[in-house]
């Protein structure tokens, strides 16, 4: 099982200044979420869970670091707790903390682990001084047993570490980063001498064998070790197709390893590239693809030991595939005979090579997950093509990546029109979720194209893939404080819920209304409520934002210019021009009726709603209008982009 080392902030901890002197308003830089109270001169300057994703059966830890600005010494209290779901307060803590003037000092929390429950978590720490709270913080996180279940995916941090990076710490830096947007795994790709074949690198540098990244053992190693330590969790690309010097020199070895062995092989070298492929030079980039027989149960179980034996090197928490052991239809070699596939029998055997490779990889981390490149915004030809491929794969908590998804603004792609787009995603993902599954479209564009994708795919119980290192969302953030919401095991779809919800035209919301049932006499109805973007397709979205950025540009340029020509800048171009609207208007005062003797195994009654807003991630009481005979009201003061209401409702017991 893996061990995974805490922050070494933990512990009570005496950090004193490196000057004792008054430091000036700029010099005190407090982290984002830091709510300090002006004129005292105590800071609280940072706080955060030490990890931001957490294995079920770990306790959690927690710090704060203090700044005292004054010339006296403070006696402080600082209060720790966790929030739960809506607003179940568990662990509350406090210490007395002492600090010298003009000094900081870090305080440690730490909860059982029996405290701690799936899904998403606030760490909510209080600064005190005689009785009186002068600062305050939360941060979030998350805890489950399998990653994906509240996976938040990111790219990888660094390619060719043996070039872009000059010291350990720039690894860990852009580790970082990830853990600033709430992103919680990252996916090391394009690293290994052979996505398949090799694995496991003997050199301290090499190039890899998909694109010639020029890699370091040392920093891929650190890579790995940081994520782990502070829960974004590191995942490696795995593949079925080689190439590089790694796949010639593997099948040099083992020429069975690819089809077409005894006859035509299905391996395309380029012998001049080949020849100067590890040698350090300038960079250069090729593929010379070779495809391994995933037809012959014992090339993959090759492909397996390799992610295993991978995986005790560097200590990967899963791999997600861009083309997984596949098997193919028609003649294929399997040993020493040649075998007619049928598609029912590569179906079959497609399943079962990805059975053996999890029973595998589960002796030696039980908690190993697996991705894979297979959505293309269609689950349900997959499903009807390939049964047992997609079942198996979206079984135990399978993350079904698609990465078409994030083209829906090209002007061909199907799903262009974000009507159609939203209800593709929102279809997908409930498919997958029924099969044990998560979905994960690939969602790293910016501005409303970005912004909607994102949205989405949240709304609809999916996962955003290939987050890069910054947003301009904030999305991350709530979902991590409120997975359960979004991803809850027992939160189910309802589909066609007009009449348990009746919401006013101009609101996309029927694909995103679920119960999450609590037990017998317990339920919660939780709606989205989405304000469509401003335009029809992800095409035109795009398209604004183009238009946006060429007029910044062409400003910038007028203004460089008229500097040049020591003359006040003429925008009037510009100013001639209609506005670019980006986003959608905020919608006011809307109206949600509730009709709770429309939900099976009543009589149900409202006890409470609740509005959580994605873009804080924070939580409002919604009043309940019950005057009416025939449903209830609640009403949403504003909808800029995203809302999400929670209602609570209870039975009597027979």
């Amino acid at each position: 099982m893996r061990v995974i080392p805490l922050l070494c902030l933990l512990g009570l901890l005496a950090l004193p200044a490196l000057a004792q002197q008054k430091l000036l308003p700029s010099q005190i830089k407090p982290d984002a979420r830091m709510v300090n109270t002006a004129g005292t001169e105590i800071y609280l300057l940072r706080a955060r869970p030490a990890r931001l994703f957490n294995f079920l059966g770990q306790p959690v830890t927690g710090a704060v670091e203090v700044l005292n600005n004054t010339d006296a010494a403070k006696t402080l209290t600082v209060r720790a707790w966790i929030t739960d779901g809506l607003d179940t307060v568990v662990g509350k803590q406090e210490k007395l903390l002492e600090v010298a003037a003009f000094s900081k000092r870090t305080v440690a929390f730490t909860w059982e682990a029996k405290l701690i429950t799936p899904y998403g978590h606030a760490l909510r720490f209080e600064v005190a001084q005689d009785g009186k709270a002068i600062a305050s913080a939360e941060d979030f996180f998350v805890a489950h047993d399998n990653v994906w279940a509240v996976g938040i995916a990111g790219a990888h941090p660094v390619a060719y570490t043996a070039d872009h990076v000059k010291e350990l710490a720039s690894i860990d830096a852009a580790v970082e980063r990830f853990r600033a947007n709430y992103t919680n795994t990252f996916e090391k790709f394009f690293w290994a001498p052979d996505d398949f074949a090799d694995m496991t690198p003997t050199k301290e540098r090499w190039y890899s064998g998909q694109a010639r990244y020029h890699e370091q053992l040392d920093r891929l190693k650190r890579m790995c070790e940081y994520g782990l330590q502070i829960g974004v969790m590191p995942t490696t690309y795995g593949k079925s197709i080689g190439s590089g010097s790694g796949a010639r020199d593997a099948i040099r070895e083992k020429p069975e390893l690819v089809y077409g062995f005894g006859g035509v092989m299905s391996y395309g070298p380029d012998t001049e590239e080949l020849a100067k492929w590890d040698k350090e030079d300038s960079s250069w980039q090729s593929i010379g693809w070779a495809h391994y027989n995933m037809n012959d149960p014992a090339v993959v179980a090759h492909g397996i030991n390799e992610i295993y034996e991978s995986t005790k090197m560097f200590g990967w928490a899963g791999v997600r595939f861009d083309g997984h052991f596949r098997a193919r239809t028609g003649k294929q070699r399997v040993g020493d005979e040649i075998v007619e596939f049928t598609p029912d029998m590569a179906d079959a055997q497609t399943a079962a090579n990805q059975r053996a490779l999890k029973e595998a990889m589960w002796k030696l981390d039980p908690r190993y997950v697996f991705g894979y490149n297979y959505g293309e915004c269609d689950f349900t030809g997959r499903l009807v093509d390939n049964p047992r491929e997609s079942i198996e794969l979206c079984a135990d908590s399978g993350h079904i990546m698609d990465e078409y998804a994030k083209q829906n603004a090209g002007a061909s792609h199907p799903f262009r029109k974000w009507a159609d787009y939203a209800h593709a995603i929102a279809k997908s993902t409930e498919q997958v979720r029924r099969l044990g599954g998560h979905y994960f479209p690939m969602v790293h564009s910016s501005g409303p194209v970005g912004r909607f994708q994102n949205i989405f795919t949240f709304a609809a119980g999916g996962h955003p893939n290939g987050v890069p290192h910054g947003t301009d969302h904030p999305y991350n953030a709530f979902a991590t404080r409120y997975a359960e919401m979004l991803w809850g095991e027992n939160v189910k779809n309802l589909w066609n819920p007009c009449g348990i919800v009746i919401v006013q035209p101009g609101v996309l919301w029927e694909d995103y209304v679920r119960e999450q049932r609590l037990n017998a006499t317990h339920t919660r109805l939780i709606i989205h409520l989405i304000n469509p973007p401003a335009q029809e397709t992800a095409t035109e979205s795009e398209a604004a934002l183009a238009e946006v950025r060429r007029r910044d540009a062409r400003r910038r340029e007028i203004l460089i210019a008229a500097g040049k020509a020591k003359v006040e800048p003429d925008y009037s171009e510009l100013d001639k021009l209609p506005p670019v609207k980006l986003y959608p208007d905020p919608k006011t005062d809307i109206t949600v009726k509730l009709v709770p003797r429309a939900l099976d195994d009543g009589p149900w009654t409202i006890t409470r709603a609740t509005l959580l807003d994605p873009e804080t991630a924070t939580a409002a009481a919604l009043p309940v209008d019950t005057s009416e005979r025939y449903f209830a009201r609640v009403r949403v003061p504003e909808l800029k982009f995203w809302a999400v209401i929670v209602v609570d409702l209870e039975k009597k017991e027979n």
